[in-house]
């Protein structure tokens, strides 16, 4: 069936068309900046959040931010949530991220995403223990908080399984150095710091089904690397 169109209702379907390519395309534009948190610890408004409910609803990402926001600067936006600290306030490492990812909806939507584990991977190589060196304590300290946070987040079975076995080998031999770093430095990082790394790299042995030995004992050694509890 031919259908033919005067000029008038020509051009008017020509803009009808135009707008609607228009808004479809800013509706799918993707955001590239981390998700700034309107309620920061250091901040007045923060000190008027009486309970941790109130911190907890205050730090969620809205949903429209959520959906559009790229994978890299989510997760930036996971290393500046006001309660990361969450992680390390748990029995062990597995229970706080557990925790974590019912409190705070960016984990739930980064365990959801499909590139993941690549870009974690490029941010993990990215970070460097030695550059510490010299900085201020707050400084170094923050640094290393955040170096545990991506090792614990990358420690998760379905993110592992997200990257093929070459980017495996690859983040086992940068979790490998990134520990020996620290044992070279343990003014900057302490022992619980290398476990976390120690901690990865056994995650990663076992998903590949690597035969390995932990010198401790049987059940300590279960929840080392299923929880990350050090001995």
């Amino acid at each position: 069936m031919n259908i033919k169109l005067s000029k008038t209702k020509k051009a008017f379907a020509e803009l009808l068309i135009l707008l609607f390519l228009q808004c479809s395309f800013s509706y799918a534009q993707i955001r590239t900046n981390p998700y700034d948190f309107p309620f920061k610890p250091s901040s007045n408004e923060w000190s008027s959040l009486k309970s941790y409910e109130d911190k907890r609803k205050a730090c969620q990402i809205p949903d429209s931010v959520l959906k559009s926001i790229n994978t890299i600067a989510l997760v930036e936006t996971y290393l500046a949530y006001p309660l990361l600290g969450d992680l390390m306030v748990f029995r062990t490492p597995q229970e706080g991220f557990n925790k974590l990812k019912i409190n705070f909806n960016g984990v739930a939507e980064m365990l959801l995403r499909n590139d993941i584990g690549v870009t974690l991977l490029k941010k993990y190589n990215s970070m460097k223990a030695m550059l510490l060196e010299g900085s201020p304590n707050f400084s170094r300290g923050e640094y290393s908080f955040k170096m545990q946070a991506i090792e614990i987040l990358f420690s998760q079975i379905e993110i592992l399984r997200s990257l093929n076995v070459t980017e495996r080998k690859e983040l086992m031999q940068v979790a490998v150095n990134h520990l020996i770093d620290k044992q070279t430095n343990y003014d900057l990082y302490g022992l619980n710091s290398q476990y976390i790394s120690a901690w990865l790299i056994v995650r990663i042995l076992k998903l590949e089904n690597y035969h390995f030995e932990l010198l401790i004992e049987k059940d300590p050694k279960s929840l080392f690397i299923d929880e990350g509890l050090h001995p």
